[in-house]
């Protein structure tokens, strides 16, 4: 049996990384233009209203995987975190107990997408991310909150999100 190595893994993720961020561009663009068409406040809204709803779908499926009606943050997370490993995010988990999880992101797709397009990252990421990790909290606990505590602001930089459980 052949096992991969350190490298060959890291190469998946890079890979992963940046088809995931070729995608953000393109979507990051088209909201570009659609802001310019009908106003950057209403582009915005409709693209926390899409990804709210899109959150609540895979919320609903990933609350299929839970063993108990409400999640406490740290139960959250663990069925969460799936999604920042599927687009190849790096991450690291400085605070983790049952009422609050804080990640850290060194890498973000959102914050490389709206850099390359020219939109407000902060911006973006209230209407793209965070209402999408919201809606996907909510469905594994109506009292749980995804929220972003800092916004990447470099290359060097990171970004830091917190699920709480406000209950």
């Amino acid at each position: 049996m052949k096992c991969k190595s350190k490298v060959e893994s890291e190469d998946k993720s890079d890979q992963l990384f940046k088809s995931v961020r070729s995608v953000y561009i393109a979507l990051a663009a088209y909201v570009n233009k659609v802001g310019q068409e009908i106003g950057i406040e209403k582009a915005m809204e409709l693209l926390s209203n899409s990804f709210a709803e899109v959150g609540t779908y895979q919320g609903k499926k990933l609350k299929k995987l839970a063993d108990k009606e409400k999640l406490n943050a740290d139960e959250a997370y663990e069925l969460m975190k799936v999604v920042p490993k599927s687009m190849g995010i790096n991450f690291m988990i400085p605070q983790k107990d049952s009422n609050n999880v804080i990640t850290r992101l060194d890498k973000c797709p959102v914050y490389e997408c709206a850099k390359v397009v020219g939109l407000d990252i902060g911006a973006f990421c209230n209407n793209s991310a965070i209402p999408y990790f919201n809606a996907i909290a909510k469905q594994l606990n109506i009292d749980l909150e995804f929220n972003r505590n800092k916004v990447k602001t470099s290359e060097s930089d990171f970004c830091e999100e917190q699920l709480t459980l406000k209950k």
